[in-house]
């Protein structure tokens, strides 16, 4: 039997259903594994924006091909500028 992609959308489904609702990191992990398994991308992340000083944090991220999980990456509103130039 071959699986298509309304297969997927269930199963993902309940996953997403059966997760806990008082465990934030965990819920949010399994979350993003679901979303790497789902759109089938290498990496997910959930990113928060801090007002000072202003950048955005890397709250929790997810590596699919090592099962891995990151956190505390940066972003400063001076890097990104000076990046991007």
């Amino acid at each position: 039997m071959s699986s298509t992609p309304t297969d997927s959308v269930v199963a993902t489904l309940l996953r997403l259903g059966v997760m806990g609702k008082s465990d934030w990191d965990g819920a949010l992990q399994q979350v993003l594994e679901i979303c790497c398994d789902l759109l089938a991308v290498e990496r997910a992340s959930y990113w928060s924006f801090r007002d000072d000083p202003t950048a955005i944090t890397c709250e929790l991220g997810y590596v699919h091909s090592k099962r891995l999980l990151e956190r505390g990456l940066v972003v400063t509103e001076g890097s990104a500028l000076t990046t991007s130039s």
